[in-house]
């Protein structure tokens, strides 16, 4: 098979010209075009139901979202006018977030008979699965081979970091904002590729909504217009319009932005620019090079990494097929995004995964099945399709098996309605300026107890980073240490929280320990602070113990 035969991976297509033609004249689909869109929506399906089987699971939001959940309903009391702080743990944090997510929750809330928990479990799945559906468009766009934009489909549907932090609570503005982002991706490749200007105010209005509904989506969106506009544009007129693309984000955006700014000035975007970055930030060269392997190759398949190794191989094919732009993607993307580049890699990962399939794997098993594969009694020889789908059976079973690897399914779990029932006896039996140390010996990304329990109890955590990002520089990395600090005395005696109050100079007045079904945390701790008498329990469950300090403890000054 010749190069010309080998289709590039990825193909600068353009639209032919529009005919007008009466219905009748219009002939019937193909059969291979009947299979191809059969193909296509069953893999969009899959993703789908593989969303939902997470989502159904629980009965609570899955992990985070506490926060907000806490913004949505300052929202809502101020009648839907922009708040300057929110009253999330009482920490005076600026009501900076991006809020398109928090506007439709609410009014969600407010205009149907959902409650807001609903709301929170339901519109991450609903934008997730739309999700599928715009990958499926843009891998439709970009590959030229059938197989490979089935292929790559499912690779999407099914790779887990592909949802598992969308799907969460906190997904509400993720989920909304990666969805905006892979639209304005569909509309770079028709604006450069067509260079009409009709494409320009519609750019204008999906990049200005990525921003609107999560400002650290908007990066993705700028550095894959650049890649673009090397790929398909590389014209005058291509850069002014996407000059004229950016201004109209702007804005469509400004609005918000401009009220923040309004009322905080800059200082907000500026601290929470300074928590995200390239892995290149405030990293040695090793840790770099850490970094780099578990964002770009972590797909966090939890039985075989069969999308990531496919993915790595169709890597190597488009830089032999001198198909730049995927494997371009896939870089910058992970070096220029240390925070979320996991999540946006899955694009380019799910689109290498498809070209690896259609135009190595299936190529290989028929020669190797044609030219050497010899029938023996008893032992039958099975069709690449057949092979091809064992390793789709891999993939599925590792996009629903929750392992405890760190960053996969098990970071998907939810409060049990026994810690929800903790809750409630947390805000009965303390006082409305009770400031409550939580140990839940998990990293704070995963730790939902301490971003829910402000949220339902109105209680202050002393240690929850949530919201932190938008303080002054350098809050949010000083709360992060305090709370490692703080979670190291998971395995170890009550003198451990004396002594990180005295270090932090923190004040408490209760100490706070979840039990959950899925984690088994802190029995050495607990033990302990039942013996001290400088606590008294206040409350054991089967969803946590409470404990309250019987007097001040001297704390160091800070």
């Amino acid at each position: 098979m010749s190069a010309t035969q080998l289709q590039h991976a990825v193909r600068p297509r353009r639209p032919p010209a529009v005919e007008v033609v009466r219905e009748s004249l219009v002939p019937a689909p193909a059969p291979d075009d009947r299979r191809y869109r059969i193909a296509l929506v069953l893999a969009v399906l899959l993703g789908v139901a593989v969303r939902a089987f997470h989502v159904l699971s629980h009965d609570f939001p899955l992990n985070d979202g506490g926060l907000f959940f806490s913004m949505v309903r300052d929202l809502q009391a101020a009648h839907y006018h922009l708040p300057a702080f929110t009253s999330y743990n009482n920490a005076a944090i600026p009501y900076a977030y991006s809020p398109l997510g928090f506007y439709l929750a609410g009014l969600l809330n407010d205009w149907t008979p959902l409650t807001l928990v609903d709301v929170f479990r339901w519109l991450p799945l609903v934008t997730s699965a739309l999700l599928v559906v715009a990958f499926a468009e843009l891998a439709r766009t970009l590959l030229a081979s059938r197989t490979a934009v089935v292929t790559s489909v499912l690779a999407f549907a099914l790779v887990p970091r592909s949802f598992i932090w969308l799907l969460m609570g906190g997904g509400l503005t993720r989920s909304l904002g990666f969805l905006f982002a892979l639209l304005s991706a569909r509309v770079l490749y028709e604006m450069y590729t067509t260079r009409r200007w009709r494409w320009v105010p519609v750019l204008s209005l999906t990049a200005g909504a990525t921003a609107l509904s999560h400002l650290g989506t908007a990066p993705f969106v700028a550095f894959t217009g650049v890649l673009f506009l090397l790929a398909y544009g590389r014209r005058r007129q291509a850069v002014l319009m996407s000059l004229a693309a950016a201004a109209g984000a702007l804005v469509v955006s400004a609005p918000w932005w401009l009220s923040v700014i309004r009322m905080h000035g800059m200082g907000p975007f500026l601290a929470a620019s300074a928590t995200g970055g390239s892995i290149f930030r405030s990293l040695s060269l090793r840790d770099a090079v850490v970094t780099l392997a578990q964002l770009g190759l972590g797909t966090a398949e939890s039985v075989l990494a069969v999308i990531g190794m496919l993915a790595a191989l169709g890597f190597f094919y488009s830089l032999a097929m001198r198909d730049w732009l995927l494997p371009a993607w896939w870089i910058a993307i992970v070096t220029l995004d240390a925070r979320q580049g996991s999540t946006f890699s899955t694009v380019p990962i799910a689109l290498l995964a498809g070209v690896a399939v259609a135009h190595l794997l299936l190529p290989a098993l028929r020669g190797i099945r044609v030219a050497t594969l010899r029938r023996s009694p008893g032992r039958a020889g099975w069709s690449p399709e057949v092979i091809v789908g064992l390793l789709l059976v891999f993939a599925a079973v590792s996009a629903v098996v929750r392992t405890p690897i760190p960053g996969g399914l098990g970071d998907m779990g939810a409060l049990s309605p026994q810690e929800r029932a903790a809750f409630g006896s947390v805000e009965r039996r303390t006082p409305g300026d009770a400031r409550l140390l939580i140990v839940a010996g998990t990293p704070w990304e995963i730790d939902r107890t301490s971003e829910w329990l402000p949220a339902l109890t109105g209680r202050t955590s002393v240690a929850t980073v949530q919201g932190f990002e938008w303080r002054p520089i350098g809050q949010f990395a000083r709360k992060k240490r305090e709370y490692n600090d703080l979670q190291r005395c998971a395995g170890w005696v009550s003198r451990c929280v004396r002594d990180w109050a005295r270090a932090t100079g923190q004040q408490y007045t209760h100490v706070y320990i979840p039990k959950s079904p899925d984690r088994d945390c802190c029995r050495l701790l607990r033990y302990s602070l039942e013996r001290d008498p400088a606590y008294r329990l206040l409350y054991n469950g089967p969803g946590g113990e409470l404990f309250a300090r019987r007097a001040a403890l001297p704390l160091a000054a800070r």
